[in-house]
């Protein structure tokens, strides 16, 4: 069956009259069309425009053109698209046409199969974020269902224990009493463990809540400007959470900063991040802080992180991300 094909892109020589492009509509690709003719083929087609009587043939009678050429873009072995050239009945086609027009549709085609290798790069690392993340809730949460609540149920049986424990055996009561500060200890770190994996507080509270629980036992004092109305798609705030504990983390080791300020905003559009500190400056994504990779992570969500840090005058770190996003990107 024919199908339709969509004018998405015309030029006209400098001079010429325009003939009342149909760019934006879509138009019948009849079985005569060149277009029609280059997708059995897969060659260029040169026709006359009488010899065209589907619904596009029509419309290039009535502007006076006298031949179409169409030409394949092959792009990755696929029939991608075709370029049509129109010429007028009162002007001459030029004899070496179709050579000079492969030359360009095949400049074309290289830079159609670079921009969907790049969205596909893009694409294929935002899956990637996504298995990781759900990976380490998954984690998080059996170590919260499984490990900890064992945990817990030891440190009972301990203090059970020791209450039991009859007169006169201070040193097994010492020891009882040693297990259970011990036993509480690794329940700290396996929180802290699991707090890593996935942040947790998210779940319940928000970025909002998120903040100010990084920023709650911080030692540097922290300037808050918080304003997010809605819960966003989990990779935009796991995200989000991520750089501001890798972007605290860092001025806590490199900044030597007296106060830092978090600005963090979203609405329909995007979400917001800006951390800034009045440190020493100099960051650099280069020299291993953790920059690069959170501007990686950034970017498999479609979004965009800037860093100024001009020596001596601080750090600003900004974030913009599309408030739409969930990891998936369109190569349409």
């Amino acid at each position: 069956m024919p199908g339709r094909v969509a004018g998405l892109v015309r030029w006209r020589a400098p001079g010429s009259a325009d003939l009342g492009s149909p760019l934006g509509g879509r138009w019948l690709m009849g079985e005569d069309s060149s277009s029609a003719a280059v997708r059995r083929s897969g060659r260029p087609a040169r026709l006359p425009a009488v010899t065209i009587t589907s619904e596009i043939g029509g419309w290039l009678q009535a502007q006076g053109i006298g031949q179409v050429l169409a030409c394949p873009l092959t792009v990755d072995g696929r029939l991608w698209g075709v370029m049509v050239l129109e010429f007028l009945i009162s002007r001459p086609v030029p004899a070496d046409i179709e050579s000079r027009v492969d030359e360009f549709v095949q400049l074309a085609a290289c830079t159609i199969a670079q921009a969907e290798g790049r969205a596909e790069l893009i694409a294929s690392r935002a899956r990637l974020v996504m298995a990781a993340d759900e990976a380490r809730h998954r984690i998080e949460r059996d170590m919260h269902d499984g490990a900890q609540q064992r945990l817990i149920s030891l440190g009972l049986i301990l203090q059970t224990a020791r209450a039991s424990v009859p007169p006169g055996m201070e040193i097994l009561s010492r020891q009882l009493a040693q297990a259970t500060e011990e036993l509480s200890l690794v329940q700290a770190q396996i929180q802290d463990l699991s707090h890593g994996l996935h942040p947790s507080v998210l779940n319940g509270g928000g970025l909002g809540a998120a903040v100010k629980t990084l920023t709650r036992r911080f030692p540097v004092p922290a300037a808050l400007d918080i304003d997010v109305g809605r819960r966003l798609p989990d990779p935009i705030e796991v995200t989000a959470y991520y750089v501001m504990s890798e972007a605290l983390a860092n001025v806590l080791k490199h900044a030597s900063a007296s106060l830092v300020r978090i600005t963090l905003n979203s609405n329909d559009e995007s979400l917001d991040l800006t951390i800034h500190d009045d440190g020493v400056g100099g960051a650099d994504p280069r020299d291993g802080s953790g920059l690069a990779g959170l501007m990686d992570r950034v970017a498999a969500v479609g979004g965009t992180m800037c860093i100024t840090s001009p020596t001596g005058a601080g750090t600003s770190l900004r974030v913009q991300i599309p408030a739409g996003s969930d990891g998936d990107v369109s190569t349409a």
